[in-house]
């Protein structure tokens, strides 16, 4: 990563050789074709069918190879056939979708929700990929309930352009050094894969004693939650409502969407006021992914029960710390979801499989035992989860850094200064704006819609 270390410390450049233009002086800007709407335009198909989901799949991956959807003859009609090389960005969506970025590996089919950018002549599809990686789209987006961004705005978006041999050595230092970048990445996300291993080893070992195993419903009551009306839910009040969204493995998330009531009846209060020490459990998600079924402890109070939640109150033969551990384990979840059931988009597990559900009962001092050596070791793991955050994050931002100087002409300074021959007169930024400002021209004689780009 010596290059890496060395592009980081160079003083900051403008280059002269450059030229400051818009991207719509460089690219042809569009957005792609509106969905077909049938399962016939489906069947049997072979033509590849961007969506905005496809986009998300791509991770730090640029190019776009496949696609989870593929239209049919009967489905192209009139649409337009974006040509290998296109760069495309989420044109509109949820705010976290708007950052994406993509290149066509091959020619294919672009939904609508897309905005496409097919470069001129002598401009490198990586190169504008890279340079709108900066660019936070979320900033020049329309705020609405469905954000969207005005292709006006995006015309106006501005790109230094280099000469073509230098736009070259650019994508290549970048893409040499994000290689450095993403191994380092990845040998983290595999120390977290680990961590979790090691943590499901840590809660097995824990509770494979030959302890008696009870049903819950001998040392807990269980209560599920009240229904209580949305159109009730404000914005602050002296009760908050727990919903679903709030609770996740060891974690209230009090600051996720929080609503509150503030006139509760009274048997209201008595039968869904959560206590400290209460363990909440959530029992709907999706069906067959196991992402329900979350435990935590309450330690707040003024904390009202929603529904698709259950609350256990243990008594004084289990302590909501051993079962919390307990039900982080594979053999509680195997029993959990044995009761699920459910359609396909949604899974439930009712308040009598709880119940029914067995678990381990040591005395109270071997719980306690049992809870002190799973922190000990869980303290160590969250020392070094917090640590790889930390540096995933600064991944992150150095990878910005890298972008940011390599479109201030930082990473290719030494290169310019040593080859001023290959950009100077016909192979200049200058000339290459020529060249395209006359691409364009010619192209207004054409059809409307490029199906190719060489």
């Amino acid at each position: 990563m010596s290059k890496m270390a060395n592009t980081l410390h160079n003083g900051r450049t403008s280059p002269e050789e450059w030229e400051q233009i818009s991207l719509g002086d460089i690219a042809d800007i569009g957005t792609g074709n509106p969905a077909p709407q049938g399962e016939q335009f489906f069947k049997d198909g072979i033509y590849p069918f961007v969506r905005v989901q496809d986009m998300g799949r791509l991770g730090e991956n640029k190019h776009i190879i496949n696609t989870a959807d593929r239209i049919n003859q009967n489905a192209i009609g009139k649409m337009q056939l974006f040509p290998k090389g296109t760069v495309l960005f989420t044109k509109s969506g949820a705010s976290s979708l708007l950052n994406q970025r993509g290149i066509l590996k091959s020619d294919m089919y672009v939904v609508s929700h897309i905005a496409t950018a097919i470069p001129f002549n002598g401009v490198l599809s990586e190169y504008l990929y890279y340079r709108l990686k900066i660019i936070d789209f979320n900033s020049i987006a329309h705020a609405t309930t469905l954000p969207s961004i005005p292709l006006s705005k995006v015309y106006g978006i501005q790109i230094s352009l280099a000469s073509s041999e230098e736009q070259k050595q650019i994508v290549n230092i970048i893409e040499e050094i994000f290689s450095d970048l993403d191994s380092a990445v990845e040998n983290l996300k595999k120390t977290q894969e680990q961590l979790k291993t090691y943590r499901q080893a840590v809660l097995k070992y824990s509770f494979e004693g030959k302890w008696k195993k009870i049903p819950m419903q001998s040392i807990s009551e269980a209560f599920g939650g009240c229904a209580f009306k949305s159109a009730n839910f404000k914005e602050s009040g002296i009760y908050q409502v727990i919903r679903i969204g709030n609770v996740r493995p060891g974690t209230m998330r009090l600051n996720i969407s929080p609503v509150f009531l503030d006139v509760v009846e009274q048997k209201i209060i008595d039968k869904y006021l959560l206590k400290p020490g209460d363990v909440v459990i959530s029992l709907t998600g999706t069906r067959k992914k196991r992402d329900y079924g979350y435990t935590t402890i309450v330690k707040e109070e003024n904390l009202l029960l929603n529904q698709r939640l259950a609350r256990l109150r243990f008594d004084e033969k289990c302590l909501p710390k051993f079962f919390l551990y307990y039900s982080w384990t594979q053999l509680f979840k195997d029993s959990f979801f044995a009761s699920e059931t459910g359609n396909v988009g949604q899974g439930n597990v009712g308040m009598k499989a709880i119940q029914s559900t067995e678990m381990p009962l040591p005395s109270i001092q071997e719980q306690r035992k049992i809870i002190q050596s799973i922190e000990s070791r869980f303290s160590v793991c969250d020392k070094i989860e917090d640590s790889i955050g930390e540096n995933l994050q600064k991944a992150e931002a150095l990878r910005q850094s890298i972008l940011k100087q390599a479109f201030d002409g930082k990473l290719t300074k030494q290169w310019r200064n040593d080859h001023k021959n290959l950009i100077s007169n016909e192979n200049s930024a200058e000339a290459l704006l020529e060249r395209i400002k006359a691409e364009k021209e010619a192209l207004k004689t054409e059809p409307k819609g490029r199906k190719k780009h060489d």
